[in-house]
């Protein structure tokens, strides 16, 4: 569920910062694509490297999962074109148990190259024609509408091509991990964005706009929404029953959960609430600024970790609580003197002043 958040919430960022760059025409397409490619690739492949010699050293223990989820040969020659795809954050377009494995957390990157890919046009050819709020509640029924049809589709045909061995395998590619599938998050969260650029400064206030210029209501919009997340989360689960009871249990995640996540990006951008409050301190906000950092590299932490894990259980937990502070402080490590100076080097700024001012 945290990557619904993630999606949507990249959707809003992605329309508030760029909308007005592809309202009229997409002539600064290759420029945002730059800019993309800096904020994502720098860090992608630095992980990658240091996960590398980690991988091959687990290698023959990961080969008969690899053998048993893959519909090719496991060779060198395999692994090779396997590690290139993860270099290039293409390998979630493979549905196959020799991609991917490389560095578990770059799947939803390849997602975000597919949603930058289509951002431009959606926002040229789709969302600038909206005009009214009646259209915008209209175009979110199509995304849902949409997204369930594909959804239920590839189920069904999940269900009638392969057995019950395969069926998760095929289903965590094919919904969860699946660009095409997961596109529809990131178009609603930029519809929140467009909501939000045509209504917070506006002085001819709508019913909506009003409402949320309430801190009351706010924070009670806010405490109900996040119930029925909680709600959907602990609801009991049926996948153990049937296929059917598994499709259920999948849909909550992957169609309710992101309208709610919607709700939350604009009930918070609107104003202050009790979120704001909780998350109002220096550390969360140099957590914030190094969550890609903080993402990317928990993979590697993760990797890590259970490469040394003892077989004795007893310290475990403290081994755990150890690499997640070791995690927190590697990613602002990396999002100071990797992340940041490298982004800033392909965009063409100078990453001397900006680093002098990451140090300060």
């Amino acid at each position: 569920m945290g990557v619904s958040f993630f999606f949507t919430l990249s959707g809003f960022i992605m329309t508030y910062n760029y909308f007005d760059w592809f309202q009229k025409d997409t002539k600064l397409v290759g420029k945002f694509l730059k800019a993309r490619i800096a904020r994502i690739f720098p860090m992608s492949i630095f992980v990658l490297l240091l996960s590398t010699p980690i991988i091959i050293m687990q290698f023959e223990s990961l080969r008969p999962w690899l053998e048993q989820h893959s519909r090719f040969e496991v060779t060198p020659f395999s692994t090779l074109l396997s590690w290139l795809a993860s270099l290039l954050l293409v390998h979630n377009f493979f549905i196959d148990g020799q991609t991917g494995y490389w560095v578990g957390t770059t799947w939803t990157l390849t997602d975000e190259l597919f949603f930058y890919a289509v951002f431009p046009l959606f926002i040229r050819y789709v969302l600038s024609k909206v005009k009214k709020f009646k259209s915008l509640l209209n175009l979110a029924f199509i995304l849902v509408f949409f997204q369930v049809l594909f959804w239920g589709a590839t189920i069904l045909y999940s269900i009638h091509h392969y057995d019950e061995s395969e069926f998760s395998f095929f289903v965590f590619h094919t919904i969860y991990t699946s660009p095409v599938l997961r596109v529809w998050e990131f178009l609603l969260g930029c519809l929140v964005g467009w909501y939000f650029l045509h209504n917070f400064n506006t002085v001819k206030a709508g019913r909506l706009r009003s409402y949320l210029s309430s801190p009351l209501f706010r924070n009670l919009a806010l405490a109900v929404t996040i119930i029925l997340i909680l709600v959907i989360i602990y609801w009991p689960l049926y996948g153990n029953q049937n296929v059917m009871g598994g499709m259920i249990d999948l849909m909550r995640y992957y169609i309710l959960v992101a309208p709610l996540f919607c709700l939350i990006l604009l009930i918070t951008s609107f104003g202050p609430t009790f979120i704001h409050f909780l998350l109002d301190r220096p550390f969360f906000y140099l957590l914030g600024e190094a969550s890609f950092s903080l993402y990317i590299t928990q993979s590697l932490s993760l990797t890590l970790v259970g490469y040394l894990l003892p077989a004795d259980r007893t310290y475990w937990g403290l081994i755990g609580l150890a690499g997640i502070i070791l995690n927190i402080w590697f990613s602002v490590f990396c999002f100071k003197y990797i992340e940041t100076p490298a982004r800033l080097f392909i965009r063409g700024s100078n990453p001397g002043k900006v680093q002098e001012a990451l140090v300060k």
